[in-house]
């Protein structure tokens, strides 16, 4: 195999931020951010032209794998705008285009089929997509050359640690304290959907909480208002969330109520819905049950964003 270079460019200087990836010999690049910084990074001209985009963030499924959406536009802003911005579950975003435009509309379409069939077959990932799109039938030598940009699409997503396109075992990106792929996230990994530095306030059936939002984790603040009882109908990956933070001591009886717990220490997430999981016990949208001091959520916030995109 032929080797080759790859560059990162961070206009902000943060790992876990904006990154603009290239490759040598290569018309393609790669632009992923978390979701806290989506608005302002689609104001990039790349977002702008026809590609391809994966949405990747914590299954739900009990098993600690990335679940990941893969999706196609004419213009990728637009698409994640009006289709995906519902989506609860992605906390990064990741772009495939050329640096000239040149994608068209049947090319998309082929290599979005074709990554559906690569995650499908491997089965490393949760895969979020309900149909799995036939590809375009392209003349012979121009398949062979969407078939290598597809391989430099799968070796750059290997590089930015997601490994939905590649035969090895399953790799949790979050840290190994952490059960489920849920806490403590990965310097790679998680990312928040808020306003940076803003505190949100979770209330609900007697249970509370507060959760501030930073560039790479929804840290869970301190404190008591935590259900000391897990409710019929949570996922099993949030039971063992839960359970384990309490064998560990992170979450202690209240005793000043007894149906309550305190968690002794600030704890980060990969996502707000685990965060509001630990604090109500039961299943919970995180988007819709943090809010601000305005009374206003966290999908509130993202429609806002969107309007002024």
């Amino acid at each position: 195999m032929t080797g080759f270079s790859l560059s990162v460019f961070l206009p902000d200087g943060n790992a876990g931020g904006l990154r603009i990836v290239t490759k040598s010999h290569w018309s393609g690049v790669a632009v992923m951010c978390p979701r806290t910084e989506y608005f302002s990074a689609s104001k990039r001209g790349e977002f702008h032209q026809s590609g391809l985009y994966l949405l990747i963030g914590p299954a739900t499924d009990g098993t600690g794998r990335d679940q990941v959406y893969v999706g196609e536009g004419d213009n990728v802003h637009k698409r994640i705008t009006a289709h995906d911005l519902k989506k609860e579950f992605w906390t990064e975003v990741v772009i495939f285009t050329k640096t000239d435009n040149s994608l068209n509309k049947a090319d998309v379409r082929y290599l979005e089929a074709r990554l559906v069939e690569i995650a499908k077959e491997l089965g490393v990932a949760a895969l979020d997509n309900s149909t799995a799109p036939a590809p375009p039938k392209p003349t012979e030598a121009h398949q062979a050359d969407l078939e290598s940009f597809l391989q430099d699409i799968r070796t750059i997503s290997t590089l930015l640690g997601i490994n939905a396109f590649r035969n090895v075992a399953v790799t949790n990106r979050s840290s190994a304290t952490g059960p489920q792929g849920e806490t403590l996230a990965s310097s790679m990994g998680a990312s928040a959907t808020g306003p940076q530095g803003e505190t949100f306030t979770f209330s609900m059936g007697g249970m509370s909480g507060k959760m501030r939002v930073t560039d790479n984790s929804y840290i869970l603040l301190a404190g008591p208002g935590i259900a000391r009882a897990n409710k019929k109908g949570l996922p099993s990956t949030y039971q063992a969330l839960r359970n384990k933070m309490v064998e560990e001591k992170r979450l202690v009886p209240d005793p000043e109520s007894r149906d309550h717990l305190r968690l002794m220490a600030d704890t980060p997430f990969r996502s707000p819905t685990a965060a509001a999981a630990v604090v109500y016990g039961g299943s919970m949208n995180g988007r819709i049950a943090w809010k601000n001091n305005k009374d206003k959520t966290l999908a509130d916030l993202e429609a806002e964003a969107a309007q002024q995109s």
